[in-house]
């Protein structure tokens, strides 16, 4: 465990294996014919995720390449489907990465994110783009990036799991979400959670030490740095450092939460005190009294009727397509 200031109890990993986290290097199949997957989310890009890709397919074709698309809601991806491919791209938000991450572990398919969301944090991670000449570039240079990814309970997340206000805002869209939305989508919501803030009393253990004790705020456990709205809670997150992120940010009103949202927006967290950051291999939150509302990866998620909910990380076990200029990041 680590806390932000730089005190490690515990740290298991090898040199060798933390360098195979960051970066496993160029494939075979670099610059040669692939057999490509493409899961689709229809309801993603206000009507430009079909066009698109079926564009993608067209190209793929005219560079040698194999490809079938499977839309989302129609018969669903298997990991047979997935026997013999060397990659999936998925078309669509953080939710679709989100509902593929169990076939992606299962199947070991690498994945690329074609951005048709309304944040696509993963996308901005990487510096993937809403076309199809990015990918195709990406395939060329063939790298591939061996990512964590973070457990609550049994589901999987990549990016991160709020438990407090977010993820009631989370739920609040969800519940009024008809067909696509767009950032004008969680305005409403925003200003009823503002009104009548649910801000859930926690207890945090990180890797067996307790770190907040029945104390009221804003927990999230993060895999990624990348947040809505650019907030980002935990900007020292990283997708291949085998370990998660726990912050709680400890407050009361409704004017505290969005104190700490603007210290994130503004990049101004580290610098204060209050602010509670632990890397951690497993952790575990529980909340007293009212149920606690969870989101991961920006899809609403049920609470345990136990009142608490562990999280782990499994290393690695999340292969990625770089973009070809991955050092480009939104």
């Amino acid at each position: 465990m680590r806390t932000s200031e730089g005190c490690e109890a515990q740290d298991t990993a090898k040199p060798a294996e933390r360098m195979h986290a960051i970066r496993v290097g160029l494939r075979a199949y670099a610059g040669s014919p692939m057999r490509v997957a493409v899961l689709a989310n229809p309801s993603s890009g206000r009507g430009r995720a079909k066009p698109l890709v079926e564009s993608l397919a067209v190209l793929l074709a005219s560079r040698g390449h194999e490809s079938f698309v499977r839309w989302v809601r129609e018969a669903p991806l298997t990991s047979d489907d997935l026997r013999g491919c060397d990659l999936l791209v998925l078309a669509g938000g953080d939710g679709t990465v989100h509902h593929a991450l169990p076939l992606l572990i299962e199947s070991g398919v690498a994945m690329y994110h074609l951005p048709l969301g309304t944040e696509n944090l993963l996308a901005r991670e990487f510096g993937m783009k809403r076309a199809a000449e990015p990918l195709l570039r990406a395939m060329d240079a063939g790298r591939i990036r061996a990512c964590d990814v973070g457990f609550a309970g049994a589901t999987p997340f990549v990016l991160m799991c709020g438990i407090g206000p977010d993820a009631r805002i989370v739920h609040r869209v969800a519940a009024s979400r008809r067909g696509t939305i767009s950032h004008l989508s969680y305005i409403g919501p925003c200003l009823r959670e503002a009104l009548r803030p649910g801000i859930p009393r926690v207890t945090i253990e990180c890797d067996g030490r307790e770190i907040v004790r029945e104390e009221r705020g804003v927990v999230v456990v993060a895999n990624c740095r990348q947040y809505g709205f650019r907030i980002n809670p935990a900007p020292l997150a990283g997708l291949d450092d085998g370990l998660l992120d726990v912050v709680f940010m400890p407050a009361n009103s409704s004017l505290a939460v969005i104190g700490w949202a603007a210290r994130g927006k503004f990049g101004r967290l580290t610098r204060s005190r209050r602010w509670k950051h632990v890397q951690a291999t497993e952790a575990k939150v529980r909340w007293h009294g009212p149920e606690a509302h969870i989101q991961m990866d920006g899809e609403a998620k049920p609470s345990p009727s136990e009142g608490v909910l562990a999280f782990r990380v499994r290393p690695k076990c999340l292969r990625i397509l770089e973009s070809a200029r991955p050092d480009a990041r939104a």
